[in-house]
């Protein structure tokens, strides 16, 4: 008998070097497939070659753990994408909720500052109401600014002016009023600058009275229909201001030196110049350097203002047209923290009688009407030779009145028309003589009444030298009446010339001439 192969599994049949082990541990069983081989000769023979045999059966051992196994590393691996996903979508999540609570406090803002600016209730912005006009077709607004609450003469308002839009047009106007104006008030000085105060009475709850009373004012002073005012303190500027970080004014004065006034020096213990500034100079001023510069008028003092508070008037318009500018560009507008600031400082210093249907409105204009587009209209320029105010003394007080006297506004109100109208004859308001070259009688006194009655300034009517020709002849002898020459032109047809004949002499604008045969 042939001795037994200890290396065998059943004592009969050594085990083949090259089979498979099981991954498994000891103790698990391993499923085997075995697969049947056809005998040869139906006779399987116990011999030498049976261990060959036996050895060369194809035995098939799953591999269904190592297949987990592979499953489990794989799925280690898909884990991190995974986790990367849900990271993202946790910050995505906070950003949103950040997005939603920031966009929630924007609202309640933009609800508390629409409470305390405007008239009505938060539905009516989902409205666009247009403006109202005057029968002129313009809305005036009437803008006017007082002292901090507490401080001394806090109801005076030292800073008044009205704005004329046309909706339509988008042309835009400023006029200052000066504070110092008489209008006999509840008090002895009898000045604008407390008509506010004498219905008002330091009390925040008579505020729509002494608005109501300081409207009715200026309508009389310039002839206007007011349907809108704006109620502003001081600390509003400097606030507003410092938020959209600064405007840049340029300085004008008659003064080569420029402008000076200690009046604010205190506020450094006199250690630095609120207002000292070239003549020409372009500046970039802060909150306080503005707002200085608002209320300089060399009071106390300086050089630069010598016409006191009209100059200052002239100079809050510059910083007023210099911060809405500042205000309604695009990279103060996209800051959602500058606007919130905007609506912090207007909202506790700002007061209107706006109603919310027509803030939509609003915002349209501000964006329409641009800063280089407001025309200032001055009362008084010594530059421009006008002057429909003067100062003046009331029983021992310093005042101002209009130039044609006391109470009479007729001057200021045809000069405020010609100013806003969107006619170039009135507005030019071009000198225009009239002569009659013709063989009729009275007719250059004709003529001037219907060009008066066309809205024309004749300041002159005479008769023309011999020899003056036989057309109707235009002289323009100032070139910048355009539109007066344009009108002219058109309305009687005629030649235009910029040269007068040597037997005529005028200092009018224009000269026209009716020549023979003129019918």
């Amino acid at each position: 008998m042939k001795k037994r192969d200890s290396k065998s599994i059943d004592g009969l049949v050594r085990r083949s070097s090259g089979a498979k082990r099981s991954t498994h541990e000891l103790g698990e069983v391993t499923p085997v497939r075995v697969h049947k081989v056809k005998p040869h000769n139906n006779t399987l023979e116990v011999s030498d070659d049976l261990e060959d045999v036996l050895q060369n059966l194809p035995v098939e051992v799953e591999d269904e753990p190592k297949k987990r196994k592979v499953r489990r590393k794989k799925a280690k691996k898909d884990k991190k994408p995974g986790r990367t996903k849900k990271i993202i979508k946790r910050i995505f999540l906070v950003l949103l909720i950040l997005i939603i609570i920031g966009g929630g406090y924007l609202v309640y803002k933009f609800i508390k500052f629409g409470d305390n600016v405007f008239e009505g209730g938060l539905i009516s912005l989902i409205q666009k109401e247009k403006l109202k006009e005057d029968a002129n077709g313009r809305t005036n607004v009437l803008v006017f600014g007082t002292e901090e609450v507490g401080h001394p003469g806090a109801d005076l308002t030292d800073s008044i002016m009205v704005l004329s839009i046309n909706q339509t047009t988008k042309d835009a106007y400023m006029v200052s009023l000066p504070r110092d104006l008489y209008v006999g008030t509840c008090t002895s000085t009898g000045k604008l600058n407390e008509t506010y105060w004498c219905s008002a009475q330091d009390d925040p709850a008579k505020e729509k009275e002494g608005a109501a009373a300081l409207v009715a004012e200026a309508e009389e002073i310039l002839g206007l229909d007011i349907q809108y005012w704006g109620h502003v303190n001081w600390e509003v500027l400097r606030k507003t201001v410092d938020t959209v970080g600064g405007v840049d004014v340029k300085i004008e004065s008659s003064d080569p030196r420029g402008i000076y006034d200690p009046n604010f020096d205190w506020a450094c213990n006199y250690r630095c110049h609120y207002v000292d500034y070239k003549n020409g100079e372009t500046v970039h001023l802060d909150g306080e350097h503005a707002l200085a510069l608002a209320r300089a008028r060399n009071a106390q003092g300086g050089y630069g203002l010598p016409g006191g508070n009209f100059d200052r008037e002239k100079n809050q318009q510059k910083i007023v047209s210099a911060l809405q500018k500042k205000a309604l560009s695009i990279g103060i507008l996209a800051n959602p923290v500058k606007v919130i600031e905007l609506m912090d400082s207007l909202g506790e210093n700002l007061h209107t009688n706006f109603h919310t249907s027509e803030v939509r409105t609003l915002i349209d204009l501000a964006k329409d009407v641009k800063n280089e587009d407001i025309v200032s209209i001055p009362l008084v320029d010594g530059d421009k030779d006008i002057y429909y105010m003067r100062t003046s003394n009331i029983n021992g007080i310093s005042v101002v009145i209009p130039s044609a006297g006391r109470g009479n506004y007729s001057e200021i109100h045809e000069y405020i028309k010609r100013s806003i109208t969107n006619d170039p004859v009135a507005r030019e308001y071009a000198t225009v003589a009239v002569l009659n070259g013709s063989d009729i009688d009275g007719l250059g006194a004709t003529e001037a009444k219907k060009l008066e009655n066309a809205g024309y300034n004749v300041v002159n009517i005479d008769n023309a030298p011999e020899a003056i020709g036989n057309k109707i002849v235009v002289y323009q002898l100032n070139k910048d009446k355009t539109g007066t020459a344009s009108a002219l032109k058109k309305r009687f047809k005629a030649e235009i010339k910029t040269t007068l004949p040597a037997n005529i002499a005028s200092n009018s604008d224009f000269v026209i001439v009716f020549g023979k045969s003129t019918k």
